[in-house]
């Protein structure tokens, strides 16, 4: 991680994300931004992870990404800087069972098989999955989903994603 690089708590202050977060439960990441959007002002790409707590309200962290300025990347990132955080928590004494939801094709694959591909964000999921792989040898029950992103209510009306799961990723 680039040590100039401002990592926000969503949802209170960075002592009490540690201290009171649920270690069960759904994550949510996202990446967004990138000279691809569809938004052109957003050159700079972001990352996020939240974990719901109920309707209107989540905990989690969010940064802009110190490297390449893409969606896949920034998605990795999102990956990276939450298992960062569970790695915060493991030092602390503490273990978690989390199903990590993600929105990107190539982050899922990834984790799925733990091996990093060969891309422009291989770097990223190199330590994602060595830190995945820590944490599991530790004891955590890590578990990763892909959902379709930018999902409506008619894609929970037709069973292609639970209500829980649009809510939850619409948040990151």
């Amino acid at each position: 991680e680039n040590d100039n690089q401002i990592i926000k708590p969503i949802g209170g202050t960075s002592e009490s994300l540690i201290e009171e977060t649920v270690l069960a439960g759904n994550i949510y990441l996202d990446g967004s931004g990138g000279k691809n959007s569809s938004n052109p002002r957003l050159r700079a790409c972001g990352s996020s992870w939240v974990q719901p707590i109920d309707a209107d309200n989540c905990r989690g962290q969010h940064c802009s990404i110190p490297h390449r300025q893409t969606v896949p990347c920034a998605e990795a990132h999102a990956l990276l800087l939450f298992l960062h955080f569970c790695y915060k928590l493991e030092q602390e004494g503490k273990q978690g069972v989390f199903r990590v939801v993600t929105d990107n094709k190539a982050v899922y694959k990834a984790v799925l098989v733990l091996c990093a591909p060969t891309s422009n964000f291989d770097m990223l999921m190199r330590k994602a999955i060595s830190m995945w792989k820590i944490l599991i040898q530790a004891g955590w029950v890590l578990t990763i989903a892909k959902v379709k992103s930018h999902c409506t209510q008619a894609d929970v009306d037709s069973c292609l994603i639970s209500q829980d799961d649009m809510e939850g990723n619409n948040l990151a």
